[in-house]
């Protein structure tokens, strides 16, 4: 189980970062969840995990993906609470 650590979306096909702590090692997976690219929304565009979650709820946290499907028990409360986040 792959986590986006940015919106907490257990569907990643891969670890977003082979290091955790240096983000030139993103996957350069996007999110099908929040959209989040990793190693380059963070690197390239120097937008970090808090101001990319913060945007994208403000927004209306909408899912991403028009080829994966939002699953039938999507919760978006649950979703953050793995990984920490209360709204």
């Amino acid at each position: 189980m792959n986590v986006c650590p940015v919106c907490g979306y257990d569907g990643l096909e891969e670890p977003p970062y082979a290091n955790y702590s240096d983000p030139s090692t993103g996957s350069f997976e996007i999110c099908s969840c929040c959209g989040f690219q990793f190693g380059v929304d963070d690197l390239d565009k120097g937008i970090s995990h808090t101001e990319y979650r913060d945007q994208w709820i403000k927004n209306g946290a909408k899912w991403y993906s028009k080829s994966v499907e939002k699953p039938n028990n999507w919760d978006l409360i649950s979703q953050l609470l793995r990984i920490g986040i209360k709204l």
